[in-house]
């Protein structure tokens, strides 16, 4: 068992430990916009690891680096666990088994370095090259 099948196992018995059966419920689905926020609000509190407070004396004297200067590295690393939390939850629920996630992920990153070679911009922005990932190959 490789290390993403093993959190993804571990994951699995938490959220069941939780009373949530993000691989097994029937109901799964519905619980997309809970994770999606619990998400966003870990990453929220991973954000307060950093220095961004310009009305306090910390950001005053450091104005030139501020957001670049994490002041809670340790919690930071608790938090950016908490998201990986959720997130291996969402995939969970999206029937993503970790080599979904792989292959996926895999393709995806084809799609961003196709973009960059592509001089990618808010101006030629599309999620076109999106639907490849999803193609079936004939």
């Amino acid at each position: 068992m490789d290390k993403l099948d093993e959190i993804y196992k571990m994951q699995q018995n938490l959220n069941k430990y939780i009373g949530r059966d993000t691989v097994s419920s029937n109901i799964k689905q519905n619980w997309l916009f809970d994770y999606s926020e619990a998400l966003e609000a870990e990453i929220r509190e991973l954000k307060n690891c950093c220095l961004w407070k310009w009305w306090v004396k910390e950001f005053k004297d450091n104005q030139e680096d501020q957001f670049n200067k994490i002041i809670d590295f340790d919690n930071a690393k608790i938090e950016a666990i908490d998201c990986l939390h959720f997130l291996i939850s969402i995939f969970q629920i999206l029937d993503m088994s970790p080599n979904d996630i792989f292959e996926i992920y895999k393709k995806k990153y084809i799609v961003n370095i196709q973009r960059q070679d592509n001089n990618y911009s808010i101006a030629n922005k599309t999620e076109k090259d999106n639907q490849s990932i999803f193609e079936k190959k004939e």
